[in-house]
């Protein structure tokens, strides 16, 4: 009975570890997965929370955090402690006149014990200061001006990632173009080959088609290597580990770019992190002025000091029957600056400049965006007349293919005239490529113009 007991023991336990291996594979599948496949908007999140300049934004946002709370921190009460054990090993000498006989020898006195210690306390309090409390506001301000720069640098991100992600699905699809022409000028070199053997084809002709399917295949080579970077630029640009795979879901659709082809013309540009950054800038180039404004107005501190002082011919501070003197105080104190160079007039001299400067480059600003926008709208409506143009040359030159073929196959067309049809569908769909690329790249700036790139 107990041999059971043991054996049932040892097979549960085993079952168990069997049981946890299996969830931990299927744990570190699940995981895998969820880390390396990704859609665009699942790339822009990823980027947005890895990137090292978003990380680095974020953490220059939390510095200014920790600055604005240490600026706080003057206007707290400051306390202050101090301790300090003296061993007078050679007392001080007062040398007196002799008042007993004026002229004889001076008589000398040493004075104090030789053992001394002393205990402070002080508390300082910053209690009306017009500057400071301004200064603070402006402090809080400048953590606002921060975290537009986090949205700044943010938004730039979101944009290298989406170019980066559409780049690699443009190299995927021509990738699988090119697969698809090889295939088919392979076969067609096949059955010429075959035709040649015969006698019924030209040595030249099985040349020239070979040159072709070589021509083809190392355009394919030098697209793949060119997608594998890629690939890893957007890896970079996510923020992602260059080793780690990388599988992307989304595929490209042409209604995406056509749907931006309804502009709203009246546009709002408060929503750009550009100008809000401006805007907030200018809000604290007036409290500087404000501050110095207020600067010639006193300041009220608050004090109080509390000391404890021991003497004595002994060394007997810790003992009981050791005697403290002590002492205290408490006051205020008023600071009024009567004169300071000028320093302070010159500070709102410059700084009613920069807000002059400030100012100027508000109204550039909302000129230079109104211009990118202005600009995206053009650059996406070129894009999609371009790519209607690139399309119907796709069919065009797949219908002047396949009436190349027939006509050889007929035996009233030359094989020069078929390489020259494959050749130009070929160039054709390199051209859809790079204007589909460019549709999309168009896409991004239309919305990054607009402020809607990231949510």
């Amino acid at each position: 009975m107990k041999y059971d007991l043991r054996f049932m023991k040892q097979k549960f336990t085993k079952q168990k570890n069997v049981l946890l291996i299996v969830m931990g594979v299927i744990l570190m599948s699940n995981s895998t997965f969820a880390q390396s496949s990704f859609s665009l908007q699942q790339a822009m999140d990823y980027a947005l929370k890895n990137s090292s300049s978003v990380k680095n934004a974020i953490l220059d946002e939390r510095i200014t955090e920790g600055k604005v709370t240490e600026f706080r921190g003057i206007g707290l009460p400051q306390i202050k402690g101090s301790a300090q054990a003296m061993d007078n090993f050679e007392k001080q000498v007062f040398v007196l006149p002799n008042f007993v006989d004026p002229s004889g020898p001076a008589q000398i006195l040493r004075v104090g014990q030789k053992y001394t210690s002393q205990a402070t306390l002080s508390a300082n309090w910053l209690v009306a200061d017009a500057t400071y409390f301004l200064g603070l506001k402006a402090q809080m301000e400048l953590q606002k001006l921060m975290s537009y720069s986090t949205q700044r640098t943010k938004i730039a991100t979101a944009e290298s990632v989406s170019k980066a992600y559409y780049n690699v699905l443009i190299s995927n699809k021509q990738l699988k173009s090119l697969d698809a022409n090889i295939e088919r000028a392979q076969k067609q070199f096949n059955e010429l080959k075959e035709i040649n053997k015969q006698g019924l084809a030209e040595n030249l002709d099985v040349q020239r088609l070979e040159i072709f399917v070589n021509t083809l295949k190392s355009t394919r080579n030098k697209a793949q290597e060119f997608s594998e970077l890629a690939i890893e630029m957007l890896k970079f640009q996510m923020g992602l580990d260059l080793k780690q795979d990388l599988q992307l879901t989304d595929t490209l659709n042409e209604q995406g770019v056509i749907g931006l082809s309804n502009f709203d013309s009246n546009s709002n540009f408060n929503n750009r992190v550009e100008l809000q950054l401006l805007n907030k800038q200018l809000e604290l180039n007036k409290l500087n002025l404000k501050r110095y404004q207020l600067g010639c107005l006193p300041n009220l501190v608050a004090f109080a000091q509390y000391n404890t002082n021991h003497y004595s011919e002994k060394l007997d501070f810790f003992k009981s029957s050791a005697q403290y003197y002590t002492s205290g105080l408490w006051g205020l104190q008023m600071n009024v600056t009567f004169w300071d160079g000028m320093q302070n007039r010159n500070r709102k001299a410059y700084t009613r400049l920069e807000i002059i400067k400030n100012e100027n480059d508000i109204v550039n600003a909302k000129n230079g965006l109104q211009l990118e926008l202005e600009s995206a709208k053009i650059s996406i409506k070129n894009a999609m007349l371009t790519l209607a143009d690139s399309k119907r040359n796709i069919d065009l030159a797949n219908e002047v293919v396949r009436v190349a073929r027939i006509k050889y196959q007929e035996g009233v067309g030359s094989s020069l005239e078929v390489l020259n049809a494959e050749t130009s569908l070929k160039d054709a769909q390199t051209s859809y490529y790079s204007s589909l690329y460019d549709a999309f790249v168009a896409k991004v700036n239309y919305e990054k113009a607009m402020g809607t790139l990231i949510k």
